[in-house]
């Protein structure tokens, strides 16, 4: 016991004495101001389910998002009998206003209706394949460069 303490009071008195004071962060990196230009656009899938109480907070955040150059919000509704879609577009409608008011671009958000559910799929990940096909067909698809 008495041999890992001197130890240890060893290793400590050499890193205090002889390494420079390790224990201070003067050393900063200079910010760099982003480039939007050259972002990737986004698109978000949201599998939605009888989520009408959720979506004020979550979407209203989402559809505020900033430094996207493009982002596009696509809410599967997987049949709420909620009114989920009705409160989305209710909350795309404000936001669009916000917009308009403030003279900003701000993200589209598409609504679709999930087809119904066939054998062997869950609801979440069929209502994301939904969403990523919706994507597909509506986008085109990005070339390769060499």
């Amino acid at each position: 016991m008495l041999i890992l303490t001197l130890l240890s009071l060893t290793i400590w008195i050499t890193l205090l004495a002889f390494r420079g004071q390790f224990w201070r962060s003067h050393i900063q990196l200079s910010p760099v101001p982003p480039n939007f230009d050259t972002l990737p656009s986004v698109c978000a899938i949201i599998p939605a389910r009888n989520e009408a109480d959720l979506l004020p907070k979550t979407l209203r955040s989402l559809l505020l998002q900033e430094n996207i150059s493009q982002l596009r919000v696509i809410l599967v509704d997987d049949r709420s009998d909620d009114g989920t879609a009705d409160v989305a577009r209710a909350i795309a409608a404000d936001i669009n206003a916000l917009g308009e008011e403030l003279n900003l671009t701000l993200p589209q958000l598409e609504i679709i209706t999930a087809d119904p559910l066939p054998p062997g799929w869950s609801g979440k990940l069929w209502a994301m394949d939904q969403g990523t096909r919706d994507y597909h067909r509506r986008s085109p698809s990005p070339r390769l460069e060499r």
